[in-house]
């Protein structure tokens, strides 16, 4: 569990695997709102710190992420705010802390995607 910047509640922090098919029958419109609606409320998402890292599954429309909330049943709520909910196949799995983890690498949080990518350059 971790603690927000600034205090208040402890977060929980899951890896959310999410396979995402769209039935082919779903209407060009229908599609193209939605798709534009997930990218919205994935970008609320990540603005206020739930998701923490995301993944694209390479070829594919499927993600991998870390995502942070207070319980399951808060986070259950948060994926089912996702446009395409429906249409996921989702896998949640509940993270503790590994002791080899360094001390400040956890409360890093997006700083750390910054090193990150300039260790890759």
């Amino acid at each position: 569990m971790t603690v927000p910047e600034g205090g208040g509640t402890e977060t929980m922090e899951f890896l959310v695997e999410i396979d995402i098919a769209v039935p082919a029958d779903l209407p060009v419109e229908e599609r193209e709102r939605r798709y534009a609606d997930e990218a919205a409320q994935g970008a609320r998402l990540a603005a206020d710190g739930v998701i923490q890292r995301i993944w694209r599954v390479p070829g594919t429309a499927n993600n991998i992420g870390v995502w942070a909330a207070s319980d399951a049943s808060e986070l259950h709520g948060h994926l089912a705010s996702l446009p395409l909910f429906e249409f996921m196949t989702i896998r949640v799995r509940p993270l503790a802390r590994h002791p080899l983890e360094a001390p400040d690498q956890h409360e890093r949080g997006p700083a750390r995607r910054k090193e990150d990518r300039e260790h890759y350059r």
